[in-house]
């Protein structure tokens, strides 16, 4: 990775005073026609064609890679692949989250080393799911302590457990309180306190940051 950062400055420096410095660009999901991707840190979900505020160009995405165009220099990812033009250490105490269209905060993240969506949501005191959901984790939430939520739906049995690992972006969190509802959710799992509560939230710009509490 070293030795390729150092080609692609190299190639960047050939076009001196024409091209910018390619930001820190992170490929996190691959769907049709969309890629899911972190650069300079903001998490955004990008449309075949479309750009980013940062001037980042989707120019076309399979299941495999994603190509994108950046001020006339084309560059190919697959998924988790990161490119970065410096050799400064990545600041992994914070993670930043833009506003979707509907208001809410949601980023892919991962419950025990798997893929999830997650929608923030401060009013939850614990990581929420439904039982579809941790069937597909490979959680053994018939273990967990049985007992009773209040959904919007009134109250449903639930199971409380604990995750070995919730993790969004580059943070993680270790043994997180969680609960699995008996009920149909049809939706992301809620990122509740019990992962929240490691982290100083600021909402900017329809932007919200996490940074990890010292």
């Amino acid at each position: 990775m070293r030795f390729f950062s150092l080609l692609l400055i190299f190639a960047l420096g050939c076009h001196a005073g024409i091209v910018n410095a390619l930001p820190d660009i992170q490929v996190n999901g691959l769907m049709k026609n969309q890629a899911v991707v972190t650069i300079d840190g903001v998490q955004h979900i990008l449309k075949k064609g479309k750009t980013s505020p940062e001037g980042l160009t989707l120019v076309d995405v399979n299941t495999q890679q994603a190509t994108f165009e950046w001020q006339g220099e084309t560059v190919a990812m697959g998924l988790t692949s990161r490119i970065q033009t410096s050799f400064e250490k990545v600041d992994k105490s914070s993670f930043s989250i833009p506003k979707g269209p509907d208001g809410h905060y949601m980023t892919l993240g991962k419950v025990n080393g798997r893929q999830v969506q997650f929608l923030l949501d401060t009013g939850a005191t614990v990581v929420a799911m439904d039982y579809h959901d941790a069937d597909r984790l490979g959680i053994r939430w018939r273990s967990g302590r049985k007992s009773m939520s209040s959904t919007a739906a009134g109250l449903v049995t639930s199971y409380q457990l604990t995750l070995p690992s919730v993790t969004v972006g580059h943070l993680t969190v270790s043994n997180v309180q969680a609960s699995v509802i008996v009920a149909e959710m049809h939706g992301p799992l809620l990122l509740g306190m019990s992962f929240l509560q490691y982290f100083d939230m600021t909402e900017k710009n329809n932007t919200l940051t996490l940074e990890k509490k010292y």
